[in-house]
């Protein structure tokens, strides 16, 4: 018949009763955690080759199982227990919140009831409308612990932080999970504002090493600070506290001990650290029609070389067709000389 799967034989009732008791004591939270951040597609699929071992290893019937069959038969079983449930609350929804005939479940479908989630069986709870279910909610237990959140600030500083230990790089990304996003930053990353800023700062001076630029931190509002060497950096940071005269004489002071650099090459750098701008001309009317006539004009000789194009392969073919008319009179007239 070819190489096609085989069909195994079906789940006896110990397979499926096994099965589920092997879910429901070791892996039935994990399976059914919905939240990417914390079980990955991969470690799924790592637990359901864990089920498979175990499954054979002490399984009733000699039969392999593959974990893809073993998932297939979760699956289709999950779907049964939510039709059912689907139907037990359509018909309680007919009969108007009175009392309906409970749906029979086997010990296979009980044990995967407390298994699953509950949202996935019986759906979200409506307080509202004709969906709403009459149930008593309270919200003192989230109150007291939205109002400790707010309350506390070290719990605040827990939550963003974390106590977890820094996580070396990686290489196998894999293996790598979204949870892992949540832990705190390595070491080699982390570095002080006062590191980030003299660095910034650093990039820019044109100074000599000798001369010290103090970071951001060591301004005090309350005090002027000190223009006459202070002053490119306070230039930077965009502040406009000093004429343009002054700027250039603080520049050489600052800058050059020896005072060789005169006004004119200060301005000169000074005007070379601005950015160049870019100056748009609007287009007016007269721009537009005089491009669109040149349009216009050039779409004209295209038009007529196309014609002229058409023109002469007509005239090739008139005289093309008279010649084959000539050539057959002669060869007609040459059948008929030699008859």
């Amino acid at each position: 018949m070819g190489d096609g799967k085989k069909r195994e034989p079906n789940f006896t009732p110990d397979e499926k009763t096994h099965l589920f008791n092997i879910i429901f004591n070791g892996y039935g939270k994990k399976l059914e955690d919905k939240r990417t951040d914390r079980v990955s597609v991969t470690e799924k699929k790592q637990l359901w080759g864990r089920i498979q071992e175990e499954f054979n290893s002490t399984s009733p019937n000699t039969t392999f199982r593959s974990w893809e069959s073993l998932k297939l038969l979760y699956e289709n079983k999950k779907k049964d227990l939510r039709r059912k449930m689907a139907e037990e609350k359509k018909q309680r929804f007919m009969t108007g919140g009175g009392t309906v005939s409970p749906v029979k479940l086997d010990s296979v479908e009980e044990i995967l009831l407390s298994v699953m989630n509950e949202k996935t069986i019986f759906g979200l709870s409506q307080d509202f409308d004709s969906d709403a279910i009459n149930t008593n909610h309270s919200f003192a237990e989230d109150n007291s612990e939205l109002n400790e959140y707010n309350t506390n600030p070290n719990r605040q500083e827990e939550n963003w932080r974390g106590k977890r230990k820094a996580v070396e790089i990686k290489e196998n990304w894999k293996k790598y999970k979204c949870s892992d996003l949540k832990l705190p930053v390595t070491p080699e990353l982390c570095c002080t504002q006062n590191e980030a800023t003299t660095s910034k700062v650093s990039q820019y001076t044109t100074c000599t090493p000798s001369s010290r630029w103090p970071t951001i931190s060591e301004f005090d509002t309350n005090e002027e600070p000190d223009i006459s060497t202070h002053t490119e950096l306070l230039q930077m940071l965009g502040t406009k506290k000093t004429t343009e005269g002054e700027l250039s004489s603080t520049q050489n002071e600052a800058c050059t001990p020896s005072g060789s650099k005169t006004q004119a090459t200060v301005s000169a750098t000074l005007s070379s650290r601005r950015r160049p701008t870019k100056t748009v001309t609007t287009l007016t009317s007269s721009d537009l029609s005089a491009k669109y006539n040149l349009l216009l004009d050039r779409r004209l000789v295209l038009a007529n070389k196309q014609i002229q194009a058409i023109d002469s392969e007509q005239d090739f073919l008139k005289i093309e067709r008279s010649l084959k008319i000539d050539l057959l009179k002669s060869q007609i007239m040459n059948e008929k000389k030699k008859n």
